[in-house]
């Protein structure tokens, strides 16, 4: 997706954008809430294919559910704790559970598990990199349809 200079400049002048530091992540708290769900959900899709195990991929499925209002938020912790042990699965999971909620904490927490967790070391920035894009993307398109 293109956006618009003048809207991205708008964007970044309106919203302080937060970074891979935990310090920043109360910034989501100034996110409308479509923002921060859209947003989630493409950090958590972007590595859902690492949910490799039975645990990870159930996660994945009760999590849109829930984002759905189909699944009770019992359903939800249920298949958040019974997450097994594959590292990059287990955290792809914890990525989809964090969307699912959108919360303005939680939002930060979806984007960091799928980023930082999910990934090597050396794809991590990039990772960070393409995620903000994203934000940036999604603060945009809400602020075009207001």
């Amino acid at each position: 997706m293109i956006v618009d200079t003048d809207i991205k400049t708008f964007v970044a002048l309106k919203y302080s954008i937060l970074t891979s530091d935990e310090s920043t992540w109360h910034l989501c708290d100034t996110y409308p809430a479509e923002v921060r769900k859209s947003w989630a959900w493409r950090c958590a899709e972007d590595v859902e294919h690492l949910a490799t195990t039975k645990e990870s991929k159930e996660m994945y499925r009760v999590a849109r559910l829930y984002r759905d209002g189909l699944a009770t938020k019992e359903e939800l912790n249920k298949a958040y704790y019974t997450q097994g042990a594959a590292y990059a699965a287990y955290y792809a999971a914890y990525a989809a559970y964090y969307a699912a909620y959108a919360a303005a904490a939680h939002t930060a927490y979806a984007y960091a598990c799928a980023a930082y967790y999910a990934t090597t070391a050396t794809a991590k920035e990039e990772k960070w990199k393409l995620y903000i894009s994203w934000l940036v993307e999604e603060l945009c398109k809400y602020e075009e349809q207001q």
